[in-house]
């Protein structure tokens, strides 16, 4: 994208041709035309040569009365906000986003030169979901902070840290845990850079979780079943969603390692899918079983938009790209769930990580050893696998002790 200024009308007509390059329907463009003349209009009674993120939000509360972050109540106020964040995305980076964001992540001006360097910092170490959620717990504890009169980190006491976290009380452990974590490494990393003098860390409490307590959820071989018998395969989204559910029943390929899996890496020739593990990077190379390879093959052939994208999993709706890297297809699952009639009960998490784990729970009751089953997931450690073991319930019994009969 030409990084010059640009006025709204030449931004309007540069992000048009961009939508028309992605193959955007021509209703949706229509409805957007309509918008941005009215955002002409307004911008000219205004006096606005250009556009703002700002100019942007102010237009859409005062022409449309829409809140930017909150859920339209209507098609055409969502249309609307969709044309005037488009935009936005466009002028500042050239491209769109594919969600719509829910809030503004801007910090507040006594934080931002800190929580900025913070996550900056954690930003070649950390996967960008976990990046996600160490800037939404940064933002919570500056905005008590700020709330409190608090306004920068040096003013910051052990009476403020105590306050904060008792806004977690209802949470469940393992949440208070991680907030914890995430709050006492930012403190550490402030008084690291000589933000501040002290240790703030040592007044964050303690909260220790076993991690590997929990029985991981799994679905039983007849809801495997039922939930790839409910997919239909003659339409095009259900070609690909077949195809991508198979790679995680029949392989335990994670959410990130499925959609950023390339055309290159399907080799048909010598029957092999090439893949880099999310975790580790390690290269991972496995037979391409029948089932997998048809299914693939119908996909790419009869369903796959026609796109410059490398990625294999294509999005079925304008943009034709691939998936956000913060898509966990987890909506892809429940729609299936609930086409299977497979009901969702409380306590139990369902999701494509929940498909990974049925694997290595089925491999077990087959009666594979353990050290295979860790093989077939690429753990780098047994102890990753040996959680499974709490839900092979066959192999479990048969550790079980006689209860001795009562003394009389």
């Amino acid at each position: 994208m030409n990084k010059q200024v640009l006025t709204i009308e030449e931004l309007i007509k540069a992000t048009r041709v961009y939508l028309e390059s992605l193959n955007y329907a021509k209703d949706s463009l229509r409805h957007m035309n309509n918008c941005w003349k009215t955002l002409l209009g307004y911008a000219k009674t205004e006096n606005v040569m250009h556009f703002t993120t700002e100019f942007g939000h102010r237009f859409l509360k005062e022409r449309y009365n829409i809140d930017p972050f909150s859920k339209a109540s209507s098609s055409h106020k969502r249309t609307v906000r969709r044309a005037v964040t488009i935009l936005a995305d466009y002028q500042l980076n050239g491209f769109i986003h594919k969600r719509q964001p829910t809030r503004l992540h801007v910090w507040a001006e006594g934080y931002y030169d800190i929580c900025t360097a913070f996550m900056k910092s954690i930003a070649k170490t950390h996967a960008e979901s976990s990046q996600r959620q160490h800037r939404a717990h940064l933002e919570k504890l500056t905005e008590y902070m700020n709330e409190h009169g608090v306004n920068s980190i040096g003013e910051v006491s052990a009476l403020n840290i105590d306050g904060y976290f008792t806004t977690f009380i209802g949470y469940s452990k393992r949440s208070v845990s991680y907030a914890c974590n995430v709050v006492k490494m930012f403190f550490k990393f402030a008084l690291e850079n000589e933000y501040v003098e002290t240790d703030l860390s040592v007044h964050v409490p303690a909260v220790k979780v076993n991690y590997r307590s929990n029985l991981p959820s799994v679905f039983t071989h007849d809801e495997i079943s039922k939930l790839l018998a409910a997919v239909d395969r003659h339409n095009p989204c259900g070609k690909r969603d077949y195809a991508i559910l198979l790679l995680a029943v029949r392989y335990g390929m994670r959410v990130g390692e499925i959609t950023a899996l390339k055309l290159s890496n399907l080799d048909f020739e010598s029957k092999k899918i090439n893949y880099t593990q999310s975790k580790t990077n390690n290269a991972v190379s496995v037979d391409m079983l029948e089932g997998v390879g048809w299914a693939l093959i119908d996909y790419l052939k009869n369903a796959r938009p026609t796109t410059d994208s490398p990625n294999v999993f294509i999005r079925m709706v304008a943009p034709f790209d691939a998936f956000g890297k913060s898509n966990n297809l987890n909506s892809l699952v429940r729609k299936y769930m609930s086409r299977a009639g497979i009901k969702q009960t409380s306590g139990r998490h369902y999701g494509m990580h929940t498909i990974r784990h049925s694997l290595a729970s089925h491999l077990l009751e087959q009666g594979n050893p353990i050290h295979a089953v860790s093989a077939v997931l690429e753990h780098l450690e047994l102890n990753s696998t040996m959680i499974y073991t709490k839900v092979d319930l066959p192999q479990l019994s048969l550790c079980a002790l006689e209860v001795p009969d009562a003394c009389v």
